[in-house]
């Protein structure tokens, strides 16, 4: 996990029993939020990240298998584009929630394809996502500058 902001609940893997640096054995892969607006950013590992209530950012990082949760409120559910990165958001409101990518992104390279009721996110013909339980389109994406810092207090 890279960051988290706000109220928080983090489950790591020390054991509590090795003396080797702590943090060189924890490998967080689960984020909860509280009842505000929480930035929940994860890494490669496969991360789970639940934004509980308030307006959140899910950013689920590079893994293979991550769960991103917003919780209710309109939430923002950032895509990690590369090659092999994919999460899978449970619980999009469609005109409430909004699925991010980086503006380095082009927009035509984008492509949201219907699967039963289900919408598959692809960025140049590579899945990198799936919304469960939401068929989306074009007016539920944003482009904005992945490198800015994120300012959790801010409205969004």
């Amino acid at each position: 996990m890279k960051g988290v902001f706000g109220g928080f609940t983090i489950a790591h893997d020390w054991d509590g029993k090795t003396l080797e640096s702590t943090s060189g054995g924890c490998v967080i892969e689960n984020a909860t939020g509280g009842k505000k607006a929480d930035v929940l950013i994860g890494n490669a590992a496969n991360n789970t990240l639940k934004g509980g209530r308030g307006q959140d950012i899910l950013f689920a990082g590079a893994g293979r298998k991550n769960r991103s949760i917003g919780g209710s409120d309109n939430d923002e559910f950032w895509i990690d584009a590369e090659p092999g990165s994919f999460v899978k958001i449970m619980d999009f409101q469609k005109g409430d929630d909004q699925l991010v990518f980086d503006q380095g992104i082009d927009r035509e390279n984008v492509d949201l394809r219907a699967h039963s009721n289900h919408t598959k996110i692809y960025v140049e013909d590579a899945q990198v996502g799936l919304v469960k339980n939401a068929q989306i389109d074009e007016q539920s994406l944003l482009f904005r500058d992945f490198s800015t810092t994120i300012d959790p207090s801010s409205e969004f």
